[in-house]
């Protein structure tokens, strides 16, 4: 969503959204000014959820913080389509973990400065919980959380590619809440609704699939400019698989909202934008980056 729509779009998101909540007349256009009313508006939005509150992401140690996350991850799973499990670990490997995730949030940063400024905007907490099926992820339910999970094989490239994945489902989730994505929530889960997943390459319900379709364009984005699309990947297929399967996955869901109309005009826009930026992929040298992006 970032490399997708571009920083100006997704920050003025974050303002538009957040300017109820300003104190006074004070400005949005500092850093500082915006985090602040943009926690207000998450909190004011998500009042079940522990969030830190503070200027920078959190990453939390204290665990009935954590289990209480793992809580609401947990409900909004159980009436999702995939359910994730989830559960506490031993103190003694949060800090490692964490200690990577912070370096690879640093590093995508320097090569990508957008990334960490809006990163360290839209996240109050990130939380690590084990599982056995899942490495992480955002909920609507709990915008501005990430749940991390990193598997030991991961590449610097692979956390680069999981926090570019996850930071664009929660721009997402906030563009729904200032535009709105579909016509029907509650046809979402109707299995006329349905599309196909970019990554899984499954029928899932619109929300997912479009959310998907999405993200794995930003994923491809990010390799295109900024990390390369060469090495071994752990957590998204190659490029030269992930490029068509985007293609059927927005295919699939183009056909599915010209017979059901289950999408907004922002969403069709956000759509159209994905494919242009697809057809810029050359896959070669990312040297020029920043005069493409």
């Amino acid at each position: 969503m970032l490399l997708v729509m571009g920083e100006k779009e997704n920050i003025e998101t974050l303002q538009v959204l957040s300017m109820p909540f300003k104190e006074n007349e004070e400005s949005l256009n500092t850093r500082d000014s915006l985090r602040k009313s943009y926690l207000k508006l998450i909190n004011e939005m998500q009042p079940h959820l522990p969030f830190a509150n503070e200027l920078f992401p959190s990453f939390v140690l204290d665990k009935e913080r954590i289990q209480k996350f793992i809580n609401v991850f947990s409900i909004e799973t159980s009436i999702d389509d995939t359910y994730y499990d989830m559960s506490l670990e031993e103190t003694r490997r949060y800090d490692s973990i964490y200690s990577s995730v912070k370096n690879a949030i640093k590093n995508l940063g320097e090569k990508y400065p957008p990334f960490e400024w809006i990163f360290n905007l839209a996240l109050d907490s990130i939380i690590f919980s084990s599982s056995k099926i899942a490495v992480g992820g955002t909920a609507s339910s709990l915008v501005g959380a990430l749940w991390i999970n990193p598997r030991e094989n991961w590449t610097d490239n692979d956390i680069y590619e999981f926090l570019i994945h996850e930071l664009g489902h929660t721009l997402l989730f906030l563009n729904e809440w200032r535009y709105g994505l579909f016509t029907s929530e509650e046809r979402l889960n109707e299995k006329e609704t349905y599309g196909l997943s970019a990554i899984r390459s499954q029928l899932r319900p619109m929300d997912k699939a479009f959310h998907s379709a999405v993200v794995a364009t930003e994923v491809l984005l990010l390799r295109e400019y900024v990390i390369g699309h060469e090495g071994e990947h752990h957590v998204h297929p190659d490029t030269k698989d992930l490029i068509p399967m985007v293609r059927k996955s927005i295919q699939s869901i183009r056909s599915v909202h010209k017979r059901e109309n289950i999408l907004t005009e922002n969403a069709l826009l956000i759509l159209d934008q994905c494919e242009r930026k697809l057809n810029q992929i050359r896959q070669e040298d990312t040297s020029d980056y920043i005069s493409r992006v």
